[in-house]
């Protein structure tokens, strides 16, 4: 039997409401991230081939990390715009092409978020592109996310506190002026196993 992993982790808002889910590539049922140059291609073919879409996101949307690769070859076109948050690393050297590419995801429908910001040289261009902005909450202390905070308002994004892992960090993330969460407090990522029949029956 062939089978299919993806974890989820849910991402809240400030009244502890699921407002999406972080979709995570797998190789085993063991919620290990899976370390491979394609784990994004096999994220988003698990996804919307493998696993019902409608039951994996549960009625949100799935924020799924792409590198510069997928955000130039086109592989959002297999997602719901509707339902799809391209969670961009923040780590990305921001060519002219590939600002280009983000541009045009926004143009297309879908939000972007950029993912591990802590206080990296991103060109504005792509702080106006992105809807959301997510900080590692035990990465940067909270003098710099506050400081994030004021650097960020002239745009129009929503920062996401990442890896809130205490009811005290939870609270902390609250004050400074965070507008969703995600961490081990709230859920670890939950694992869910499909089976590929189609790579069932031809392998």
């Amino acid at each position: 039997m062939y089978e299919r992993f993806i974890a989820r982790q849910p991402i809240l808002d400030d009244k502890l409401k699921l407002a999406g889910y972080e979709l995570l590539f797998r190789a085993q049922d063991d919620n290990r991230a899976g370390a491979s140059r394609t784990a994004t291609s096999q994220l988003i073919l698990a996804s919307t081939m493998v696993f019902d879409w409608n039951t994996l996101v549960d009625g949100v949307s799935a924020h799924i990390n792409f590198g510069a690769e997928e955000i130039l070859n086109g592989a959002e076109l297999l997602l719901p715009k509707s339902q799809t948050v391209i969670e961009i690393p923040a780590t990305l050297e921001f060519t002219e092409e590939l600002i280009t590419g983000i541009k045009n995801l926004r143009l297309s429908g879908y939000r972007a978020a950029l993912d591990g910001y802590a206080g990296q040289e991103i060109p504005e261009s792509i702080l106006r592109y992105v809807n959301f902005v997510k900080i590692d909450f035990q990465e940067v202390s909270e003098a710099e996310q506050a400081e994030f905070k004021a650097l960020l308002r002239k745009f129009e994004c929503k920062l996401v506190a990442k890896k809130v892992e205490t009811w005290q960090e939870f609270e902390s993330a609250r004050q400074i002026g965070y507008a969703y969460f995600q961490g081990y407090f709230f859920l670890r990522p939950q694992v869910m196993k499909r089976r590929d029949v189609w790579a069932s029956e031809v392998h």
